[in-house]
């Protein structure tokens, strides 16, 4: 991440997180996958870069709705995105995403997952004017690049088991697409409940 490592900002452990899924980007094979939801992209370039897993920081969206719109604005962004570097209108729903809920996620228990290989934080990183956008980030310590990726698995495993929910939701925009979109059920994987 690029900036002075004063200026940011960590997420405390007691603090929640919103885990947005955005619909087909968590299929794998047209199935639901975690790791495909989680969609650990790398923050630079070289033979150990940092990887982040996008979120929302519910602390700056604590109602339901805020975290529904901010995942809505989410998928309209990556849409836009898509169809400028395509040079045209998108095909629905076969060429757009679609934000279809989200999952809660404890920071405290990210950070506390046991690693031997990465520095495990979450920080706040507005991007396209989204003041609540965060990472969870995993910063690469002295191991060799098997041990990365093997820990690397490992901590996607574990987050994946922390998560809770769905919140489910369809966009208003998206309501053409109810048909199509509500079979496309996201799986529960904690029945606790996130923050109030």
């Amino acid at each position: 991440m690029a900036g002075d490592e004063s200026d940011v900002v960590r997420l405390g452990p007691s603090e929640f997180l919103a885990k947005c899924a955005l619909y087909p980007r968590y299929l794998r094979d047209g199935i639901f996958a975690s790791e495909a939801l989680l969609d650990l992209g790398k923050d630079g370039r070289g033979s150990k870069p940092p990887f982040v897993i996008s979120c929302a920081s519910r602390t700056l969206l604590p109602q339901v709705q805020q975290v529904h719109e901010f995942g809505c604005r989410r998928a309209t962004k990556a849409n836009e995105r898509k169809a400028e570097r395509l040079g045209r209108n998108l095909e629905r729903p076969g060429e757009t995403c679609h934000y279809r809920g989200f999952y809660d996620l404890l920071v405290g228990q990210v950070t506390g997952i046991p690693s031997n290989a990465y520095k495990i934080e979450v920080v706040l990183l507005p991007e396209d004017g989204e003041e609540a956008h965060c990472n969870i980030v995993l910063r690469p310590e002295e191991a060799t690049k098997t041990q990365l990726r093997t820990e690397r698995t490992d901590i996607l495993i574990q987050i994946s088991a922390r998560l809770r929910g769905p919140t489910l939701h369809i966009s208003p925009s998206d309501l053409d697409l109810v048909y199509f979109l509500s079979p496309l059920a996201l799986p529960v994987f904690s029945d606790e409940p996130g923050p109030l």
